[in-house]
């Protein structure tokens, strides 16, 4: 009987210790080879800073330097980097985001501000490859369950760093 319990357990270890993890692998893996990685929130239809997009490059993190507009590849950025404590949360984002996104073929997921909602954008530039970008739907309903979390971890960040 302890023999057969015994195995029983090593086996459900085993088969556990097999399963696909795909659908959970972040981009701490290859975080080496990214150039820079961008990400915030926009409005298209408010009143003030509308556009809150901050862009991790190596060491440093500068804010974006428009109030409204849809943030792309050409947003430009402050010269003064935030400081040392933000900059290691935009790391830890970074770390992160699902390595699927990547994979994603559309700029556009869900219909980010076609209801006033705003969006959520996420850019990555890693080397040796084209700048990559996303412009996400708030609403839940417009967006893929691997996003979900690492939206909710990006807009409380960019909620944060905005102040």
């Amino acid at each position: 009987m302890k023999n057969t319990l015994s195995f029983t357990l090593l086996a459900l270890v085993l088969a556990l210790s097999s399963c696909d993890r795909t659908e959970d692998q972040n981009l701490s893996q290859t975080i080496g080879d990214v150039e820079h990685f961008a990400f915030g929130t926009f409005y298209g239809y408010c009143i003030g800073n509308c556009t809150n997009v901050f862009k991790l490059q190596g060491d440093a993190l500068f804010a974006d330097k428009v109030e409204r507009e849809y943030p792309d590849p050409k947003t430009p950025y402050q010269n003064q980097s935030l400081d040392v404590k933000s900059v290691n949360k935009a790391k830890d984002l970074l770390k992160a985001l699902p390595e699927k996104l990547l994979g994603e073929d559309v700029e556009t997921i869900g219909c980010p501000d076609c209801a006033d909602q705003g969006g959520f954008y996420v850019e990555i530039k890693q080397k040796g490859q084209e700048v990559k970008y996303w412009r996400i739907d708030t609403n839940e309903s417009g967006q893929p369950a691997y996003l979900k979390s690492f939206l909710k971890q990006l807009e409380a960040l960019t909620q944060e760093l905005k102040q």
